[in-house]
């Protein structure tokens, strides 16, 4: 019996993903949560297929620096203080696999926006905007969509 080989239609990127994530290996700004969430959804499930995928980690690894000093100097917050580091997700990363890697920035990312959102939110309920009821519903519901989109448990 002879071995199946994969066609090229199988084992090819398609074109438009690729054409994305080109795109977004070129974007010298924050990367948007909708490119994260592509990243997520559609590159990693082929990342088997991917060459580019060590050029992808740095992409991330890079924007998860960049994220954490833009919202720093923006928001003026003060990551020593707050639960969820950013830059706590990403040590140790050297013995993983680029994928592993990948995820691992992409959690990142998702602490960080959800920190952002959650000291805004924090604000509205001390500014007696929500009360503690509403403050508590939202954080959970910015932690499923945040996670849910990402796909990271």
């Amino acid at each position: 019996m002879g071995k199946k080989v994969a066609s090229p239609i199988q084992t090819a990127v398609p074109r438009v993903i690729e054409e994305k994530l080109k795109e977004i290996l070129a974007q010298p700004r924050l990367l948007t949560f909708d490119q994260l969430k592509f990243i997520a959804t559609e590159v990693l499930p082929l990342s088997s297929r991917l060459p580019s995928l060590e050029r992808l980690e740095k992409c991330l690894r890079r924007d998860v620096y960049r994220r954490r000093k833009a919202y720093e100097d923006k928001y003026h917050i003060n990551w020593e203080y707050t639960l969820l580091d950013p830059l706590k997700e990403i040590k140790g990363l050297e013995s993983l696999s680029p994928e592993e890697k990948i995820k691992r920035y992409l959690r990142a990312e998702a602490l960080a926006e959800f920190e952002l959102a959650h000291i805004q939110l924090l604000n509205k309920f001390i500014n007696g905007e929500i009360n503690y009821d509403e403050y508590e519903k939202e954080i959970r519901n910015m932690a499923e969509r945040i996670c849910g989109e990402l796909r990271i448990v």
